[in-house]
């Protein structure tokens, strides 16, 4: 009996009712070319569509690649991602949304990344924002003081959410089921999986995303379940890892002032962040913060746009 092969790399695809996009998404991972085996586990959940049906058969078509785990009733994204992440073989884990897909050369740069750099932990990559009005813009721009440098934990703690979430890989032995029932999945995971390293950001172009304005990363617009998950969020991780208060409660305090101005009555929920922080913001690091949201937030004419 043959043995079986171990993937290097772990792609893992959330979708739900992405009948409209979830070919161009599994087509792009199939094609990629790299120097090493990769599977891409699709998990879908529950969907009504026919998503399933074409998931099927990429299957047939590539059975060596495709594993597909389809939920017996929909259980909701949070778990379905649990769900998929804890059964990735490889030994660096990438995460895709259904109706995302990649652009040539994704899987080998980001792996070789990981490869020569051990100190780093999580990556992502820039990416090409697109409606289906056919606007179509690279983020962030190239001048993002964010691209190819260490990012600590520090500074997620600073941020908030970082980076897409199609464009995440990060290296298995890191993956915690310890937010498996925390709703804002993907900022607080990368806050874990960046563990005692770093993370980075390349700057090269290697996937497109498919706006909604309710989006939790990427500079999405704010509004009430938005900033509660990233409240919630900054709560937990004061609690974890106290010695990073005073970076989110200077985080708070901009949100708070921001959402009080813009006469935003969830205001009180970054308030709430900023008393319970019980210490004194961190001024010094106000222009750093200041540049990330420059360079980070969605330009403003994908701003009204729904993710479909």
């Amino acid at each position: 009996m043959q043995e079986e092969k171990i993937p290097k790399v772990s792609v893992c695809v959330v979708t739900y009712n992405h009948v409209k996009y979830i070919r161009q998404c599994l087509q792009s991972l199939v094609e990629q070319k790299t120097n090493f085996s990769f599977e891409v586990i699709v998990g879908d959940d529950y969907s009504t569509d026919g998503t399933r049906v074409i998931i099927d058969e990429f299957v047939q078509k590539y059975p060596t690649i495709i594993r597909p785990i389809y939920q017996k009733k929909n259980i909701g994204p949070l778990a379905n991602y649990m769900a998929i992440h804890r059964s990735a073989k490889g030994s660096y884990v990438a995460h895709m949304d259904g109706d995302d897909y990649a652009l040539p050369g994704k899987l080998q740069k980001q792996a070789d990344k990981l490869d020569h750099e051990p100190g780093i932990n999580i990556l992502w990559h820039r990416m090409e924002l697109v409606n289906d009005n056919g606007l179509r813009r690279a983020h962030p721009d190239l001048k993002a003081p964010y691209l190819n440098v260490n990012i600590s934990r520090a500074d997620l703690m600073l941020y908030g959410p970082f980076g897409q979430h199609s464009s995440t890989m990060y290296r298995k032995e890191n993956f915690s089921l310890r937010y498996a029932d925390f709703q804002a999945v993907d900022w607080i995971l990368s806050v874990e999986l960046i563990g005692d390293g770093s993370g980075f950001m390349l700057h090269d172009l290697l996937g497109v995303y498919r706006v909604h304005s309710e989006g939790l990363t990427g500079g999405a617009v704010a509004n009430s379940k938005t900033r509660g998950l990233v409240c919630d969020c900054q709560l937990d991780l004061m609690k974890r890892f106290p010695e990073h208060k005073s970076l989110v409660a200077l985080r708070a305090l901009f949100t708070t002032a921001f959402d009080f101005i813009s006469f935003r009555k969830y205001f009180i929920k970054s308030l709430n962040v900023l008393i319970q922080a019980k210490t004194i913001p961190k001024l010094s690091a106000a222009l750093k913060l200041l540049k990330f949201c420059r360079f980070s937030k969605l330009p403003a004419e994908f701003k009204l746009v729904k993710r479909v």
